[in-house]
């Protein structure tokens, strides 16, 4: 609250534009407006605080901070969105003897009661954690708050967004209020919807679970800077909230068929109409396959290209420490973390082949439609996506193969799959020069440049080579109703293959013996007894001159019964 309070020209400009947008809000669409408030703000870091005493001078100059601010220079605000993580000063680390969980509930006491009840204001807390001490800390103090009336809002995956996090832990579980589900469809850290990420079927999976723990309604970040989920693919993730909000049972395939028809113009019926839901959904899969390593958040806070192989550099150690949120990702992360294994490795490849081979059928299935409505701007994304998902593939191997020459020094063959997977960027940043693609906001020519320049010293001589290895293709849903799913795949060699599914990751629970598949036979496989409006993961395990490979993860949404 205290950037209203500052007498500087950025500080000015930020009230005009809140007190135009208000105006607009309320008098057009009869919306309401709040504005998000940290605390603490406006103390110093070394202040001790006593949270015992109302009366103490820090509630009262916080208290006089918000009555200025909302009584005379933003007065016509509905209300206050009040969060303690990122807070210049944290509560947590503040001076006091008094416990995290009593900090809490007495900010709210003081702060929001002031607010809700002296300024008649709405107050709705933020519970943004970033690690996992944080969360009893918001669901312990926000039970225990009294006589203060607000909405908790949480986000839908614990921490930022990531889509393989567990849900908020603080869903349902800060005693008699009602909460409302943060949900990020612009997608700000998976191509801030310059790349597409259309999942409604993912939105409605995190909404189960709100609905499940008594939660109200959702709040939606439709927009990151100057990057918005309007007038991009990205809006469908709009639309979908916005109908499973008034429609908890709306089928998914009917939000799909409705926004193919106003977005594109394309009735349902039609054979474009179908291409295009295809290539739509596709961007799921690709989206996560390029940005997470099986599953773990490795690389930079952003959805741009990492600025090195240095996971140090990267999120690996802070928000993709999955086993913090969930023990049983202690496995699977630490297969990243410690001595990595050629296996492994192979494994990883095996899951950007996915992502690439997804995007280069949709950009081929796109070439044969004959449409006009957003032709041109969806041909650009489409070859947009299909470099930046091979130039994924090629970042993945050099980090990987890199971090296993560490305790491998003189291991030729990851050698060579550096120095193929360096001569591919290269090739990959001159096409998307060359195809008009220097002037993308995210994961562009240039910012390739910038990482393939810190590489340069670890590539060989000569051309390398490409892994050769077993592969399964990409999985597809051949149908899929309440009760079961129909898939197809292939394999590039032959082998023993079987299908692990379940509703979590990273223990899918059940397993499907397929038996023997011949190469390049497309196989087709129904999994029966599935539990309908629900998400379930499955992924491909083959058997192949006695080693185990492993594909990568799909998700599949049943439909309600």
């Amino acid at each position: 609250i205290d950037d209203v309070l500052k007498n500087d020209k950025k500080s000015a400009e930020r009230i005009k534009i809140i007190i135009e947008a208000t105006k607009y809000a309320h008098s057009k669409y009869n919306m309401k407006v709040y504005v998000w408030c940290h605390e603490f703000s406006g103390i110093s870091k070394i202040q001790p605080i006593i949270y015992t005493t109302p009366n103490a001078k820090v509630w009262k100059g916080r208290k006089e901070a918000y009555k200025k601010a909302l009584k005379e220079i933003i007065p016509d605000v509905d209300g206050i969105i009040l969060m303690f993580g990122s807070a210049p000063v944290t509560p947590w680390s503040t001076i006091s003897t008094a416990p995290q969980a009593y900090r809490i509930q007495k900010i709210v006491e003081y702060i929001g009661g002031y607010v809700t009840k002296d300024l008649n204001k709405e107050l709705f807390i933020r519970t943004f954690v970033h690690n996992p001490l944080e969360v009893p800390w918001h669901s312990m103090g926000l039970k225990s708050v009294k006589d203060v009336e607000f909405t908790g809002m949480h986000k839908g995956p614990v921490q930022d967004w990531e889509p393989y996090n567990p849900h908020h832990p603080c869903i349902g579980n800060i005693g008699n209020h009602p909460c409302v589900e943060e949900l990020d469809v612009a997608g700000e850290y998976y191509g801030l919807a310059i790349l597409p990420f259309c999942a409604p079927g993912y939105y409605r999976y995190r909404l189960n679970h709100l609905w499940k723990n008594n939660g109200e309604g959702a709040v939606m970040r439709v927009e990151r800077g100057t990057n918005s989920a309007f007038n991009t693919p990205n809006e469908i993730n709009v639309y979908a909230v916005s109908q499973f909000i008034n429609d908890r049972n709306k089928p998914i395939e009917e939000i799909w068929d409705e926004f193919i028809g106003y977005y594109y113009k394309q009735p349902k019926v039609s054979e474009n109409a179908k291409a295009l839901k295809e290539i739509l959904k596709n961007t799921f899969p690709i989206r996560r396959k390029s940005h997470y390593v099986r599953g773990i958040w490795a690389f930079a806070k952003s959805s741009d290209f990492p600025k090195s192989t240095k996971l140090s550099d990267g999120q690996f150690f802070s928000r993709g420490m999955m086993p913090q949120w969930d023990s049983a990702w202690l496995d699977e992360w630490s297969a990243l973390a410690a001595f990595i294994s050629k296996q492994t490795i192979l494994h990883i490849w095996q899951e950007g082949t996915e992502a690439v081979g997804l995007a280069n059928e949709s950009l081929e299935k796109f070439k044969k439609l004959d449409i006009s409505e957003k032709k041109d701007e969806t041909h650009k994304w489409l070859l947009h996506q299909k470099y930046t998902t091979e130039a994924w593939l090629d970042i993945d191997l050099i980090t990987w193969s890199l971090k296993y020459r560490k305790t491998h020094p003189f291991e030729k063959k990851t050698k060579n799959w550096i120095t193929w997977a360096y001569n591919d960027l290269i090739r990959i940043h001159d096409r998307m020069v060359e195809d008009g693609l220097s002037d993308v906001k995210v994961q562009s020519p240039a910012s390739l440049k910038k990482f393939m320049d810190t590489v340069k010293e670890n590539v060989g001589s000569g051309k390398g080579s490409k892994p050769q290895t077993f592969l399964f293709s990409p999985v597809k849903t051949v149908d899929v109703d309440s009760n079961s799913v129909t898939i197809e795949f292939s394999t590039n060699k032959t082998a023993k293959v079987s299908i692990d599914y379940g509703l979590e990751l990273p223990d899918y629970t059940n397993t499907k013996d397929i038996g023997k598949v011949e190469v390049n036979t497309l196989q087709t496989v129904t999994i029966p007894g599935l539990e309908p409006n629900s998400r379930y993961v499955v992924r491909l395990r083959g058997t192949y001159k006695n080693k185990e490979y492993l594909g990568g993860d799909f998700w599949i949404f049943t439909p309600v019964k």
